[in-house]
């Protein structure tokens, strides 16, 4: 994505994910360093007026991003995600404890609600004809590369 598309957004999905691979909840800190990307002043000052009330918080793209540096919060990353049965969906993490995957609708999972994501589980392998017991473990592939130029990878044991 270029500084001229910058864009806010209220909610990541896989559109949003399909356009640029990293979203960030925005902050007030967040200004300065979109504004060394070339993002113009005014074009972020018109994306935040947009979000001038009361509703979710909007996220920006990281537009420099690849390699990803890491040690950031509130951070969207798109992925690959294979599934236990071998199904790759794409799909994103958010460290440390969320990530998802699309299917014909978003399937989010998070590590501290543990019975949440067992059901989530047990919703996604039906929609795939499969057992909840192939969809755990699950690895995934970032669409960037991590600090040592290699892609981002990892595992997801069951969160339950």
């Amino acid at each position: 994505m270029k500084p001229r598309e910058f864009e806010l957004i209220e909610t990541v999905d896989r559109a949003a994910l399909a356009r640029h691979p990293v979203w960030k909840t925005y902050r007030p800190g967040d200004r300065a360093w979109i504004l060394g990307w070339g993002v113009e002043p005014g074009r972020l000052a018109a994306e935040l007026e947009r979000f001038g009330y009361c509703g979710p918080e909007p996220l920006f793209p990281v537009l420099e991003c690849d390699p990803w540096p890491g040690g950031l919060s509130e951070v969207v990353v798109a992925a690959r995600m294979r599934l236990s049965a071998g199904l790759e969906l794409p799909g994103y993490r958010i460290e440390p404890l969320a990530f998802g995957v699309f299917h014909e609708h978003e399937y989010a999972f998070n590590r501290g609600l543990p019975s949440h994501a067992l059901r989530t589980a047990e919703r996604l392998g039906a929609a795939l004809g499969i057992p909840r017991a192939e969809v755990f473990p699950m690895t995934y592939r970032c669409a960037v590369r991590g600090p040592d130029g290699q892609p981002l990878t990892g595992e997801i044991a069951a969160p339950w």
